[in-house]
């Protein structure tokens, strides 16, 4: 019998939380990265043109260091819309994934689309043979995954509600209430918050009901001085 999901989509297997404990970390930072943790090496106002043309902005190595070492778990969350404009390639987009990572290897993956939001594609740090996801959103995925009846495309948060349920399936702690909100597993967290620099990060949180922060503040405010008042 024909797998339903075959050609569809690729779901790999949740990877492994290295070492530490799946009750340790409740906390998920979710980021977005073009203009809040990165930047064009050669024309900082301008777009990335090849995967090594880019570089961390001042202070966020340092700052996702602070929350790394303070439990969060770090995923990037990013609009490609260059790959369907037809400024870089696909497999560009994926060199300059692994390169960011290689630049803040704080991050535990990054997802991002490219088109519409029809699709989200997930980069994790080099592991033999999983390398990355592609999940699409079909009539048929839709009715499994609740995560998938909004686009994958910021302003929508169908990407932020991906990366949410994926990383509560590691760390999820039993009797923990899930979020009603596509199923997303929001309640599965201590906290979730998203840094972003544009109005469509801040929509996406707000969709979701994830306390929002802009990259500039983020930038240069320590973990203990910010109170957002919320407690996901």
């Amino acid at each position: 019998m024909r797998n339903p999901l075959e050609n569809d989509a690729q779901i790999f297997a949740t990877p492994q939380a290295d070492s530490l404990s799946p009750y340790a970390v409740r906390r998920l930072l979710l980021i977005d990265l073009d203009g809040t943790i990165r930047q064009c090496k050669s024309d900082p106002t301008g777009f990335i043109n090849s995967p090594q043309d880019q570089e961390l902005i001042l202070g966020v190595s340092d700052r996702l260091s602070e929350y790394q070492d303070n439990g969060w778990i770090i995923v990037g969350v990013s609009n490609q819309g260059g790959v369907a404009a037809g400024f870089k390639s696909l497999v560009d987009c994926f060199k300059e994934m692994q390169h960011t990572l290689r630049l803040a290897p704080q991050l535990s993956e990054i997802y991002f689309c490219p088109d519409a939001g029809e699709s989200c594609w997930r980069i994790r740090p080099f592991r033999i043979g999983r390398l990355f996801t592609i999940h699409r959103r079909t009539e048929y995925l839709r009715s499994l995954f609740p995560w998938m009846q909004s686009g994958f495309r910021k302003p929508e948060c169908g990407m932020l509600s991906l990366a949410i349920d994926h990383f509560a399936g590691i760390y999820y702690q039993p009797g923990a209430f899930r979020c009603p909100y596509w199923n997303c597993s929001t309640q599965a967290f201590e906290m979730v918050w998203m840094v972003g620099d544009r109005p469509e990060d801040q929509q996406a949180a707000l969709s979701l009901g994830v306390p929002f922060l802009d990259a500039a503040t983020w930038r240069i405010t320590s973990l203990n001085e910010i109170n957002l008042g919320v407690e996901c």
